[in-house]
């Protein structure tokens, strides 16, 4: 009897640990990065490694399949292919499996070149100040939601001091992540660094959390000439082009 009472406890953790081991949460993202007319960047992180999954298409229905087989917490995948100016819906997955459809995912390419048509930017400045906790700064984000409604918001446009004075992951999560996920998870974000994203750069060697939640365009690959770095570079939206300048660390 105490065997089989041994196997029995065996067996249930046993159960109970695999379903631990093989179930992932989101806790950060998806959020869109890297924009161009046929391609752009998915990233979010999962809590525990597991490979990188993204269904995708014109409605919600998808239709297409990126996938990445190495696990890791932090996932990056480039979808390429896409048509110029067009709506794509897409989800996520965790350990192979997908995510129930939302037609809050969504994003969209960046228009032709050269292409005339109004566009619409939300530019935001030393969002470290902020935060869920800054009922001022709540209210200047809920008031751009009410304005712009259901309409697509071309990019989201930082100028710098992103998450507050340390500007290290806890803080871009606090400052950035949670307080915009909203319009992250359907809208491409760019940034220039600022001082206080510099501060906690080592000089020269664009390292740190800036860098790695970050992905820009270094061989001109969103428009204009390669920088070759991340610390500055480029972009093209449709007929505006946009140069991103590092005044804090680079000559």
């Amino acid at each position: 009897m105490k065997q089989n009472y041994k196997l029995l406890l065996v067996l249930i953790f046993s159960i109970l640990f695999g379903f631990t081991s093989i179930s992932q949460t989101i806790i950060r993202g998806p959020y869109l990065q890297k924009g161009t007319p046929t391609s752009v960047v998915v990233k979010w992180r999962t809590d525990t490694n597991t490979s990188s999954i993204i269904e995708y298409g014109t409605n919600a229905t998808y239709g297409s399949t990126f996938s990445e087989s190495t696990p890791k917490t932090d996932h990056e995948l480039e979808i390429t292919g896409l048509s110029p100016g067009t709506k794509y819906f897409y989800r996520i997955g965790t350990g192979g499996a997908l995510l129930s459809a939302s037609t809050d995912l969504y994003f969209k390419t960046h228009p032709a070149i050269g292409t005339s048509n109004p566009y619409t930017f939300w530019i935001l400045g030393h969002t470290g100040n902020g935060g869920l906790g800054n009922t001022g700064a709540v209210n200047v984000r809920d008031a751009y939601y009410s304005y712009i409604g259901n309409n697509v918001t071309d990019a989201i446009i930082t100028t710098g001091d992103n998450a507050s004075y340390y500007n290290n992951d806890v803080d871009y999560q606090n400052y950035y992540f949670d307080m915009f996920d909203s319009k992250l998870k359907n809208t491409i974000a760019w940034s220039c660094l600022g001082n206080l994203e510099g501060n906690s750069v080592p000089f020269g060697t664009q390292t740190g959390p800036y860098y790695d939640i970050f992905t820009f365009p270094t061989l001109g690959e969103s428009g204009g000439i390669q920088s070759n770095t991340e610390s500055y570079y480029s972009f093209d939206y449709g007929n505006i082009h946009f140069i991103v300048l590092n005044s804090f660390d680079e000559d």
